[in-house]
């Protein structure tokens, strides 16, 4: 039962601030609230506040910076690459769909 809690917190935290970037209120280069002001104005815990950061960290969308807090990136496109280089090495895709694929985006 905890682990739905956690999850609808966590999600509640990638809503809010999908939000901001919505409205304006975050734009690339932004300095995220702290996970604490974030815990705080969601009523969540850090915990979740944390697990939120770090999925959109991993996805590329935000950049930590040791002792300086998270700014929204641009980067999106090293972490597309990097996780298809991954799919390649682990035969998760071929070539072939990673075309398909393109094509359709360039549409």
């Amino acid at each position: 039962m905890e682990k739905t809690e956690t999850t609808r917190e966590y999600q509640k935290a990638l809503h809010y601030l999908y939000a901001q970037m919505q409205t304006g209120d975050l734009a690339i280069g932004d300095r995220l609230p702290t996970e604490r002001s974030l815990a705080e104005i969601l009523s969540i815990s850090r915990n979740s506040t944390r697990e939120a950061l770090r999925t959109m960290e991993n996805m590329g969308m935000i950049e930590s910076k040791q002792g300086s807090g998270h700014y929204l990136t641009g980067s999106i496109s090293n972490s597309l690459s990097g996780m298809i280089r991954m799919m390649l090495l682990l035969n998760r895709t071929s070539q072939k769909e990673i075309c398909a694929v393109r094509r359709s985006l360039e549409k």
